[in-house]
């Protein structure tokens, strides 16, 4: 029975993350079109802005305390990235043909990771010498739980929920909500829905099409980055990860 328990506190934790990037991939195809191969990549670097703000090493590191650097990782820095790609590239891709749409995401996919680590590790580290904390192979970094993890609820002896596997819960249940109320109830939502399903009607409509992409993005964004956060004590700090993490999803984006 522990076992079977813990298997299945496990795999209820899994499936949430799998919920938080999977409602990113199916708002951003709803909304554009675009199916983001990049959202793992948004994810890691958005994590990894968490992991520099809140952890804190001899050598350097902000030491910010959980809920200010989740702030600015997720609800600052996440969309604010939504909205530069929407203008640079993402509104361009969604009139673009498939393969161009495909071949952008990946780009981004590719380029994202290795930005982030070279920025930190050569030019923060290697060039300024400012001691910026970086990953290392075991190491379980920081999530929105406190540091470190502490037992919840314990159902039986040898079973356990702690305090980062409880925040995955509460945050996949709040975003599925979030979501949920914002594409179905709300007026920007309906123009979302509406520029996808028939453009040409709802620009007759006065739909602002720029307004709408920009939004659909940044909130993407927000639940990558959302994401991202909650799978870095679980999974480590790794970008390869968080790729296999959305094609993982891929199962939930289908089915919606």
């Amino acid at each position: 029975m522990e076992k079977f328990l813990n298997l299945v506190i496990s795999g209820a934790v899994s499936g949430a993350i799998y919920s938080v990037m999977a409602s990113g991939l199916v708002l951003t195809y709803q909304s554009s079109g675009i199916f983001n191969f990049a959202h793992g990549a948004v994810a890691f670097a958005t994590a990894y802005l968490f992991f520099q703000l809140h952890e804190a090493t001899s050598a350097g590191g902000l030491g910010w305390p959980i809920v200010p650097a989740a702030i600015v990782a997720i609800l600052l820095f996440a969309p604010l990235l939504g909205l530069l790609l929407d203008r640079i590239l993402l509104r361009r891709l969604a009139d673009a043909p498939v393969y161009a749409r495909i071949v952008g995401t990946i780009g981004l996919l590719v380029a994202f990771p290795a930005l982030v680590l070279w920025l930190v590790e050569t030019v923060g580290n290697s060039v300024l010498e400012l001691g910026l904390p970086t990953n290392t192979p075991g190491f379980r970094p920081p999530g929105l739980g406190p540091q470190p993890s502490e037992v919840v609820w314990r159902p039986l002896s040898g079973v356990a929920v702690n305090s980062d596997q409880l925040a995955v819960f509460l945050a996949a249940a709040a975003a599925a909500v979030l979501l949920w109320f914002v594409v179905r109830r709300t007026r920007v939502g309906l123009e979302m829905r509406a520029g996808v399903d028939r453009r040409d009607l709802a620009g007759l409509r006065g739909v602002n099409e720029a307004k709408t992409s920009a939004v659909a993005w940044m909130l993407t964004m927000v639940l990558a980055g959302l994401g991202g956060v909650l799978i870095a004590p679980l999974f480590g700090l790794a970008d390869a990860d968080y790729t296999l993490v959305v094609l993982g999803s891929l199962a939930a984006v289908v089915a919606a």
